[in-house]
């Protein structure tokens, strides 16, 4: 059996896989996928909560709504939706390469309900990220600021925004260009 948590962000067209225990070993997190291929991308575009209690049922689903598989065939699959504030914030998704009929109606409310506390929790974590990310970039900016009111020559002053930059977002190459006012 294999469980995960796809994390997506509204706008992206790729969701990522942030938690992945496949066959009892946790696995690597961090592979991508795009969201117009297989059940983790249709969910993420649709939103339904998607249940399958046999390879049968599974290749119909591909059939009928034209989605490419993306990993193994499994013989039973279900997946929810992780939504919080009314967006599309991942999928959660668990799948049996054995056996058919492993889950039931049942399985995919309990599913839906530990969706529902997940969801916010894994918002509020991309959020947070989202908000250390621009406080990097602003430390970056002010940086950058500082260098340029203690500089007065113009190529001491483009050197050191170049460095700055290169040094605070890890880039091997920065350049910057001037224009004429012609």
């Amino acid at each position: 059996a294999s469980f995960f948590i796809a994390t997506h962000e509204e706008g992206s067209d790729e969701w990522t896989i942030a938690f992945w225990m496949e066959r009892g070993e946790l696995q690597s997190p961090g592979i991508k996928g795009k969201v117009e291929s297989g059940l983790s991308g249709y969910i993420i575009r649709n939103r339904p909560p998607l249940l399958f209690r046999s390879i049968e049922e599974i290749e119909a689903f591909h059939r009928n709504e034209r989605v490419e598989h993306v990993g193994e065939i499994t013989c039973s699959w279900m997946g929810v939706p992780l939504i919080a504030a009314d967006k599309i914030v991942g999928v959660l998704g668990i799948q049996d390469y054995e056996q058919e009929g492993v889950y039931s109606e049942q399985d995919l409310v309990l599913f839906s309900t530990i969706a529902a506390q997940v969801a916010p929790a894994l918002d509020n974590m991309q959020l947070l990220e989202e908000t250390r990310r621009r406080a990097r970039e602003m430390e970056v900016i002010n940086e950058v600021g500082q260098a340029i009111t203690s500089l007065l020559e113009l190529d001491v002053v483009l050197r050191q925004i170049v460095d700055v930059t290169k040094a605070r977002f890890g880039h091997y190459f920065v350049s910057i260009a001037l224009m004429e006012a012609e």
